[in-house]
């Protein structure tokens, strides 16, 4: 089986950041208004991960919804169960090896931390999977105890279209077997780097993710980008060049391309569209400059 070497994750380059302000003129989140002659979009720069008890003003999304033509969504996973099968018994560990073999002490330690101080967690439920898969479940297990959803946002704005009788289009829809399969190619160097990458966001989750949303929701741009982080499952996925190759693809290209296709026609749209995808160098909003898109930021 091909390995995948580990790969330091570039820091994150934004495009957009001297394009925005302290804070939006209108209540709620800010939105980035996408033209081309008659047509528009309007787009929602959201988080992966946000608190359940979070709360923004929605009455700038239901007024733009208000004749609407539809609303963009990132796209779903899709999966087979013969490549879940193959993943969950390609990452368990051989009999007699654990994980606190596989990892270094010290994360070992931060890892036990992050057991002891959640409830219902034990370290055994671990102790026998490879140390991505190790990490990836702890960090959703600590996630769902302390109450933080992913791709929340998304689906609170599907639910305030669907009010309105606006329907929904997915931009792409991503082919799970094949992350999964790359997952069992990561060597032994990788899945360390993914242990240490899920402990990262965790501590992130816990400690600025709840600030760094409210100034999402504030409309605070300036002070979000300062904090954001992509989440640690995309930073994990990353590491695998083919998922690159992928996530290039599918949630840059895929979005550009329904992004695009809605400004062919007069009118309104809207788009859903996390921050990663959006405003990281050569993402959506720089490939759809590049395509004569006329983009007016959130504006003072």
């Amino acid at each position: 089986m091909p390995k995948i070497s580990a790969q330091t994750p570039e820091p994150q380059a934004w495009s957009d950041v001297t394009e925005v302000v302290v804070r939006a003129k209108v209540a709620g989140p800010a939105m980035w208004k996408l033209t081309r002659g008659q047509s528009s979009v309007w787009v929602l720069g959201t988080l992966a991960e946000t608190p359940e008890s979070l709360t923004w003003d929605t009455t700038r999304v239901k007024r733009l919804l208000k004749g609407a033509r539809y609303v963009i969504v990132p796209g779903a996973s899709r999966g087979g169960d013969i490549a879940g099968k193959r993943w969950l018994k390609g990452s368990e560990l051989p009999s007699g090896t654990y994980l606190y073999d596989l990892v270094p002490p010290a994360a070992y330690a931060r890892f036990e931390k992050v057991v002891a101080h959640t409830s219902g967690l034990r370290a055994s439920d671990y102790a026998y999977k490879i140390p991505m898969r190790a990490g990836m479940e702890l960090f959703s297990d600590v996630l769902a105890e302390n109450h933080i959803r992913r791709y929340d946002i998304v689906r609170q704005v599907t639910a305030l279209a669907a009010n309105a009788g606006v329907a929904s289009r997915i931009a792409y829809t991503v082919n799970a077997d094949t992350l999964s399969d790359q997952w069992l190619k990561l060597d032994a160097e990788a899945n360390r780097a993914c242990f240490n990458t899920f402990l990262d966001g965790i501590d992130y989750n816990l400690t600025v993710l709840p600030g760094m949303a409210q100034a999402w929701a504030q409309g605070d741009v300036k002070t979000a980008l300062s904090q954001y982080r992509e989440s640690a499952l995309l930073t994990c996925n990353l590491s695998t060049p083919e998922w690159g190759q992928q996530y290039d693809a599918l949630f840059i290209g895929g979005m550009t391309t329904a992004i695009e296709e809605a400004l062919k026609t007069p009118g309104k749209s809207l788009a859903v569209v996390p921050f990663s995808d959006l405003l990281r160098k050569d993402g959506v909003l720089d490939r759809l400059r590049a395509a004569g898109v006329v983009v007016t930021s959130p504006a003072q």
